[in-house]
């Protein structure tokens, strides 16, 4: 049963990989889109979906994890309880804010006008959703690595950690900027 709690494990971080690259090529693509207009709606709705599909495959597998294989369901070490109570606490957030992102947009397809009010809640409940997608990604990296024996000591697993935090707090700016900046322009 250990063998088999193993193989869902790394086929997990597989699939959380999966959601990483397909979330790279959705989110990069949206960014250049609200920064020069440019837009493809079949390009972003391509990579939704299978971010979508993606996310449900990591769901399913880590909820799996957690109750039939009782994985993490024990802290044992306060700097591991902090990673992953941001881990969860981010996850339980992206899944909350998904349906919010879903429509934050849908004002586009039908010509309607935001007033500040909803600009603002809009722009709000984004930066809300990209600091919790970037916290769970920063979080997992390491974490998934680990589970794929890629890492093969804690220094390279302190490494990992750092330029994907690094990374995700750059993402995390170009992705509020350019949404910030396509909310402005679009509404002033």
């Amino acid at each position: 049963m250990e063998r088999f709690g193993s193989i869902v494990k790394k086929i997990n971080a597989l699939a959380g990989l999966a959601v990483i690259a397909a979330l790279c090529c959705h989110g990069g693509s949206m960014c250049y889109s609200m920064l020069t207009g440019w837009y493809d709606f079949n390009i972003a709705k391509t990579f939704a979906n299978i971010i979508l599909i993606a996310v449900a495959v990591h769901v399913f597998l880590s909820i799996t994890i957690f109750f039939f294989f009782h994985d993490g369901a024990v802290l044992k070490y306060k700097k591991e309880n902090i990673s992953t109570l941001l881990q969860r606490i981010s996850a339980v957030a992206i899944l909350i804010l998904l349906h919010i992102h879903i429509n934050t947009y849908s004002f586009m397809a039908t010509g309607e006008t935001l007033g500040v009010e909803q600009i603002i809640i809009h722009c709000t409940s984004e930066i809300l959703y990209f600091a919790s997608i970037m916290t769970h990604i920063a979080v997992s990296i390491g974490k998934g690595a680990v589970t794929l024996g890629m890492v093969k000591s804690s220094a390279s697993l302190k490494r990992i950690n750092l330029i994907s935090y690094i990374i995700c707090g750059i993402a995390m700016a170009a992705a509020s900027i350019s949404m910030l900046l396509f909310f402005i322009r679009g509404n002033v």
